[in-house]
Parts: C-alpha cells; sequence; structure tokens
C-alpha cells in the first residue's frame, strides 16, 4: 500500500474525536470535508453552524458507508474570518 499523502494524513483525524467545546473549535461557522484516498477527489459541504456541521457529518458518512466508500475520510473543520 502506498504511502498516505500530506492531505490524507492530515484529513485522517476523525471529527467525532475533536470537541466542539475546545476554544480551538469556537469558529462561529463550519465546512463538512470528504476525501476519496482511491481517487483523490476533495469535496466540501457547507458551512454550517457546530451543530448543523455534526448532522451533516453523520449524514454523509452514512451515505458514503451505505455506497460502500468506507476509505472516504469525512471530517469538519472550522471555517475562520480572515
Amino acid at each position: 500500500m502506498d504511502e498516505p499523502s500530506g492531505l490524507e494524513r492530515f484529513l485522517q483525524r476523525r471529527a467525532d474525536e475533536c470537541d466542539l467545546s475546545v476554544p480551538l473549535f469556537t469558529a462561529d461557522r463550519f465546512v463538512v470535508v470528504a476525501f476519496d484516498p482511491q481517487t483523490g477527489e476533495v469535496d466540501s459541504y457547507g458551512p454550517y453552524d457546530a451543530r448543523a456541521a455534526a448532522a451533516e457529518l453523520s449524514r454523509r458518512r452514512t451515505a458514503f458507508d451505505e455506497g460502500d466508500l468506507e476509505d472516504v475520510v469525512v471530517v469538519v473543520v472550522p471555517l475562520w474570518r480572515v
């Protein structure tokens, strides 16, 4: 098996391990990001508030699993204002 790319390693941090109450995750808006390591495709959905992002993450994870795409990584990332 090939070594995972830097993006793949970054996205493999599981969103359900993130505590949205921790100051790092106090952004107002969040984006759900899906990465397919087989194709290299990246998709993003949002922005959402924290609860809606968690619900969208769950919905996307279920949809990928039902489509036999268990290797697709789905995470929630904060969307910071610049």
